[in-house]
């Protein structure tokens, strides 16, 4: 059985553009049949198209055998056979539909063959008729059938020598090629002879495309990886192999990689001639515990390079991807806090500034240490007030201060200098505590978030 559909060009198509009636007048009173009732010969298929003459843009003419011609190809139904390779590779029905949408009938290739019948024009309207016989149709949709699975049989084989190569990005290519060349007859039987047996070459085209890219195998050096948030492994770049599924090196493969806490940003890679990809690893600003870096073959890019063509990218598009997921373990950083508070020249008793950092650090889940040596980062800050001026019967105090933040190899990650700060109170004492709430305020807004940036993002 197969599943036809007839694509009925609209009347208001048909005959194309018309110009206002002149009332209680039979304006085609003298037109010929064909134009009033439309042809019906059989063994053709048919198509009348006319145009105003008042247009401007494109002869009247030429729009009127435009519109004939199209007439004439939505006469002419796709039909989707039954042993086609569309029947046999999709359970949704929409890309039959999405087939029959877009496999475009045109007068140079599709319409081979089609005739001139008949003209005839009024003062105001331009008519036409052509037709196409039904046989000489089917004759020449043959021959091109014919000549197009020739040259897909050519780029097939060209796949097919490339895959026993282990060249798969070439296997791949010839192959969507190979499909390229039919895909005006991926709706028809597409049976030929192969070694003596009838064979679907339709489904064989992309039964063996599926199975050379699902065959492609993502390879990372370890099964999960740990890091401390704010930090990149170790190793890195990570060596990532691409082989087949024997093991093979596959070279030319190109691969994105993504990572759960960096959404946005992809690092493309191609595998070099030992199946190598060198992946470097994004430091985990992430505050979750687990995370996952992602890698995949980037086939869309394979398919853009290889057909422009829109009936075959769509078919391929729901191809599973193969690729890998990495588990990440993201352990949270540890800080050493150390601050030296003074006021006039006399330390605190209470430090102000120092739980406010700590609170602000265990609140974004950073642990702390009493011990520098055990700490991924050292935070430091040097704070004195001096005394001002007096006015009014106020008196005013300056605040300079000095935050620095370090890694574990002693390399300075955040320094910044504060000499802009002052405070005021009854007395010098008063105004240097009021200059320190003034940092505590700046701390919390700027200097903070400018540090966790920094070091995490």
């Amino acid at each position: 059985m197969k599943n036809t559909l007839y694509f009925f060009i609209p009347l208001f198509l048909m005959f194309g553009c018309t110009s206002s009636k002149k009332a209680g007048k039979d304006y085609l009173a003298d037109a010929p049949g064909w134009v009033r009732q439309g042809p019906n010969t059989p063994g053709y298929y048919h198509g009348v198209g006319s145009a105003t003459k008042a247009l401007t843009q494109m002869g009247f003419r030429e729009k009127a055998r435009q519109n004939a011609l199209s007439g004439l190809a939505g006469n002419i139904s796709v039909k989707i056979s039954s042993s086609s390779v569309l029947n046999q590779f999709e359970h949704d029905k929409t890309y039959s539909e999405y087939f029959r949408d877009n496999i475009k009938l045109s007068s140079d290739e599709y319409l081979e063959g089609y005739e001139l019948v008949d003209s005839w024009e009024n003062e105001e309207q331009y008519w036409v008729y052509y037709r196409l016989s039904k046989e000489k149709y089917e004759q020449v949709k043959a021959q091109r059938k014919s000549a197009a699975i020739a040259k897909s049989e050519g780029n097939f084989e060209e796949a097919m020598d490339f895959k026993s190569s282990g060249n798969a990005k070439e296997s791949i290519r010839f192959n969507i090629k190979a499909l390229e060349d039919v895909k005006d007859f991926l709706g028809d039987d597409l049976t030929i002879q192969q070694d003596g047996v009838e064979q679907a070459f339709g489904s064989i085209l992309l039964s063996e495309l599926t199975e050379t890219i699902q065959n492609i195998r993502i390879v990372y050096p370890l099964g999960s990886l740990t890091m401390k948030r704010g930090r990149a492994p170790v190793a890195n770049p990570m060596v990532v192999k691409v082989v087949n599924g024997s093991g093979r090196a596959l070279s030319g493969i190109v691969i994105v990689t993504t990572f759960s806490w960096a959404p946005g940003k992809n690092i493309v890679s191609v595998s070099d001639s030992k199946g190598e990809v060198r992946v470097e690893i994004e430091k985990a600003g992430s505050k979750k515990n687990e995370g996952y870096i992602q890698s995949t073959v980037d086939l869309e890019k394979l398919i853009r390079e290889s057909t422009s063509g829109p009936v075959i990218r769509k078919l391929l598009q729901n191809i599973s991807v193969p690729g890998f997921v990495l588990p990440v373990s993201i352990q949270a950083p540890v800080f050493y806090v150390e601050t030296q508070e003074t006021n006039l020249g006399k330390k605190f008793t209470k430090q102000k500034l120092y739980p406010v950092i700590v609170n602000l650090l265990k609140a974004d889940g950073i642990e702390i240490t009493d011990n520098p040596e055990t700490a991924d980062f050292r935070l430091t800050v040097n704070a004195e007030t001096q005394k001002g001026r007096k006015r009014d019967k106020m008196s005013f105090a300056n605040l300079n201060s000095q935050i620095m933040v370090v890694n574990s190899a002693g390399q300075q990650l955040y320094n910044k200098n504060i000499d802009d700060i002052s405070g005021m109170g009854k007395n010098f004492e008063d105004a240097g505590v009021d200059a320190y709430d003034a940092l505590i305020s700046k701390f919390r807004i700027n200097i903070y978030p400018e540090i966790y940036g920094r070091l995490f993002k």
